[in-house]
């Protein structure tokens, strides 16, 4: 017998195995093919998102008050899982713990942590509902607040803010522990009085 097969076997052998493998082959070039093309979609609906709500964003930060409201509704329906909804939110807080005080912040800065699509940004709306929370008076839900702070970056004012808050309940060795806590996770070259 021949090492090599004749054409006939060949292509016999190839039909075999065609019959045999060829509905998997053409599934799994399918299937690859599906997921590039949907992960290219995706990627190209991020940036697009990411980028309408950028330029949202802009003109939010050059809008005047009575503008500001309604550009933060349209950036949470056009760019949902991005930060800017959630900044929007914590620019109107700001605006709204000026000019009315904690009591119209609090459901923004709420909204605004709803919003918060990563931890960086969600220890930073804890933080600030912390503060409207003790000026409200509620110390409890202040330090609650304060305790879903993770990041490290924020840990010398949180620890501030808990030495505030056990301040005015007069709980001076508590507040001592987190002056102490504070002035110990102030990095190198912060300027901050404490």
């Amino acid at each position: 017998m021949a090492d090599y097969l004749s054409d006939e076997e060949q292509v016999a052998r190839l039909r075999s195995w065609w019959s045999e493998n060829g509905k998997l082959l053409v599934v799994a070039v399918a299937l690859a093919l599906a997921l590039v093309l949907g992960w290219r979609w995706y990627q190209a609906n991020r940036t697009a998102k990411i980028e309408t709500g950028s330029t949202i964003y802009a003109e939010y930060l050059e809008a005047d008050a009575d503008v500001k409201a309604s550009l933060a509704e349209e950036l949470e329906e056009v760019a949902p899982g991005t930060a800017y909804p959630a900044l929007a939110k914590l620019g109107l807080a700001k605006t709204a713990l000026e000019e009315d005080g904690p009591e119209a912040a609090k459901p923004l800065l709420q909204a605004a942590l709803a919003l918060a699509n990563d931890d960086e940004l969600q220890d930073l709306v804890h933080l600030r509902l912390a503060k409207v929370e003790q000026q409200l008076g509620d110390a409890d839900a202040a330090l609650a607040a304060l305790s879903q702070v993770r990041g490290s970056g924020y840990r010398s004012l949180v620890a501030e803010l808990k030495g505030d808050i056990h301040m005015a309940r007069d709980e001076r060795a508590l507040a001592h522990e987190s002056y102490s806590a504070a002035l110990a996770a102030v990095s190198e070259g912060e300027r901050r009085p404490l």
